[in-house]
């Protein structure tokens, strides 16, 4: 299980260095900023990936991609957009994140959307990198749960 995580890590590691990121296996998809580090995972809630498939379908329905793509360029946007907003408005976010009744109200906050909508715009405007991502994190990820 580990050489596949690897795989995995390196194949993010090539496609993020243009954004000076780095990833990183975790429990969930993150990203965090004093690390430049975008976290991600190989297993979702099943209620949360509906919804945020969801969410993003409805704001992108040209954009046909994966859940684990739609979630590493979503949070690749929260590192291209996060110098967008103020001090204030970072604060009002961190604590709306602890008042949300569910997901989709969560997908609503305004540094949500933005990250979304760089992820969105960008597989839009990039697709043959895109595409190219996914042709070599596909195969890997399929290894991964394979190696069960």
């Amino acid at each position: 299980m580990k050489k596949e995580i690897t795989a995995i890590t390196e194949i993010l590691n090539d496609f993020l260095k243009p954004f000076d990121c780095v990833s990183n296996f975790g429990e969930a998809f993150g990203f965090y900023p004093f690390s430049n580090t975008v976290e991600f995972a190989l297993t979702v809630k099943d209620v949360h990936a509906k919804t945020f498939m969801n969410f993003v379908t409805k704001r992108y329905p040209d954009i046909h991609a994966d859940i684990f793509l739609w979630s590493i360029m979503h949070e690749v946007g929260h590192h291209e957009t996060e110098n967008d907003f103020d001090d204030d408005e970072w604060e009002d976010y961190m604590r709306a994140i602890f008042n949300c009744e569910d997901d989709m109200e969560y997908y609503h906050l305004s540094i949500e959307c933005a990250a979304t909508d760089w992820a969105g715009n960008y597989m839009r405007t990039h697709t043959d990198e895109v595409s190219a991502l996914w042709k070599k994190l596909q195969p890997a990820i399929m290894n991964f749960y394979k190696s069960f």
